[in-house]
């Protein structure tokens, strides 16, 4: 995916139903989506996720246009491989592929 940036939340957050539909998709409190509407941002850190979510549910954000113009969309099939499997195909597609055990080692070393 592309480099994500801050998203006007208004738009994003109806697409899911509400403040707290949103927030039970996507597992974080209520009080979280309820700051980003207020401020109308969500925070590029967590778009990835909310991306992810949105096609895992079938919820079409990538044709809102502040959206669509900033990064590609998720097929709904990859939202589900990463949804079955969330922590490690989050962090794959937000850091990249894990490094091997002896490169993390020498890192460390350094």
């Amino acid at each position: 995916m592309g480099v994500e940036k801050d998203q006007p939340a208004e738009r994003i957050i109806d697409a899911f139903g509400g403040i707290r539909p949103m927030a039970t998709k996507l597992k974080i409190p209520v009080s979280t989506v309820q700051g980003w509407k207020q401020r109308n941002r969500i925070p590029a850190g967590r778009m990835a996720t909310v991306r992810v979510t949105a096609a895992a549910a079938g919820i079409v954000i990538d044709e809102i246009p502040e959206v669509a113009a900033t990064a590609e969309p998720v097929s709904r099939a990859l939202a589900a491989e990463i949804i079955e499997k969330p922590a490690v195909m989050e962090k794959e597609i937000i850091e990249g592929p894990p490094r091997k055990a002896h490169q993390s080692a020498e890192k460390e070393r350094r």
